[in-house]
């Protein structure tokens, strides 16, 4: 409202804006004039300052990256100004790198000054060796700060779609590998051993050792017996374990299968290194990895494109990697190895009748997982 000078303006506004009152026009109201206010009072009626949030912009509105090839962005900003700093921490699972290696969270700390200045987050597939196919990356975030709208509150994740850019193995697997770990509780704990190699294997010339809160030589070992033939798993458990376990195991033992969350496992072929899960001669404390991807009071299952074990045993040790990991006590798949390959499927044949009873009709367990056979060893 223009009006002449000295006159009064009472121009109170509505809603959520700063109205002004009291406020004196100085000065010509012609066009192209310079207006000049003084003796102008400001009140703050109702919030101003708005709902505190966070928001997260994704670019194209969705968030894909390629292992060993094109990165993604996205942006984060405050929606209101701070009464203090805000620090929010962005936390990626394994498969993504935001800068700080993958898996590493980063800080992003917004205060008075820079609230609405969004800042940008890189997101970079984790390039590992692992045959996964396109799946899937999560990143968290969390907000820390003495503001107690800021703190605490509820911020929406970004799910990154990766491409895989691993081929799955030409080959079966050439030599016998770990397939499932079992850290349960009480005494629920055991081993799987799977064979995909082609043929029968004699086990007398293979070891279990198991290395005590990282002992760089063996605390307790054992030597395997029998035969395994190819696409079977063979099952060590301990003595006292579950009757669900028990009903799986080929062999028990109360030495080796006594192990805590902490303590390396090494399969050895005539003194020779197969396998290994955790890393000799290091003690991670009480686990290796994190939450249901750990060692300690879990399951763990072998990855299915895995076609190989770890044959060096003083190595870093991430369960992560190759494994998936179970809630403590889950037997669901203990005696059966599910393995991803592109070459000729090994599958046993199964003859049943309807009762479960050895028939002469045949049923092939065999299901399909894009280009790769996705094989249920029974």
């Amino acid at each position: 409202m223009l009006v002449s000078q000295g006159t009064a303006v009472d121009n109170a506004h509505t809603g959520s804006s700063l109205p002004l009152t009291g406020a004196y026009w100085q000065g010509s109201t012609g066009l192209d004039q310079t207006a000049f206010f003084d003796n102008v009072k400001v009140t703050v009626v109702g919030t101003v300052m708005g709902i505190p949030g966070v928001t997260i912009t994704e670019s194209a509105g969705a968030t894909s990256v390629t292992e060993g090839g094109t990165t993604d962005s996205y942006m984060v900003v405050l929606k209101t100004q701070p009464a203090s700093d805000v620090t929010i921490t962005v936390d990626p699972d394994g498969q993504l790198d935001l800068g700080m290696g993958a898996g590493n969270p980063v800080m992003l700390i917004f205060n008075a000054g820079n609230w609405d200045d969004a800042q940008t987050i890189t997101v970079t597939a984790n390039d590992d060796a692992v045959v996964e196919g396109n799946h899937n990356g999560m990143i968290a975030h969390s907000a820390a700060s003495t503001d107690a709208g800021y703190n605490g509150i509820n911020i929406v994740g970004v799910t990154a779609t990766i491409t895989d850019n691993d081929t799955p193995p030409a080959t079966n697997p050439t030599e016998l590998f770990f397939s499932q770990y079992m850290e349960g509780s009480s005494f629920n704990k055991a081993i799987e051993i799977f064979n995909g190699t082609g043929a029968s294997v004699d086990l007398s010339n293979y070891t279990l050792e198991l290395y005590f809160n990282g002992s760089p030589t063996v605390s307790e070992m054992m030597t395997l017996s029998g035969t395994l033939a190819n696409g079977e798993v063979f099952v060590l458990a301990h003595p006292s374990a579950n009757a669900t376990i028990l009903g799986q195991a080929d062999a028990t033992n109360s030495s080796v299968i006594n192990w805590n969350g902490n303590d390396a496992i090494v399969l050895k072929k005539n003194n020779n290194v197969v396998d290994v899960i955790g890393q000799v001669g290091l003690d991670p404390g009480t686990e290796w990895g994190s939450g249901d991807q750990s060692t300690a009071n879990n399951t763990l299952r072998r990855k299915c494109p895995i076609t190989a074990g770890d044959t060096n045993a003083s190595d870093a040790f991430d369960p992560s990697i190759e494994w998936d990991g179970f809630a403590q006590d889950n037997t669901d798949d203990l005696g059966a190895h599910l393995l991803c390959i592109s070459a000729t499927p090994i599958v046993n044949i199964e003859a049943t009748d309807a009762s479960g009873s050895e028939a002469g009709r045949i049923t092939p367990r065999l299901r399909s997982i894009a280009a790769m056979d996705l094989l249920r060893i029974l």
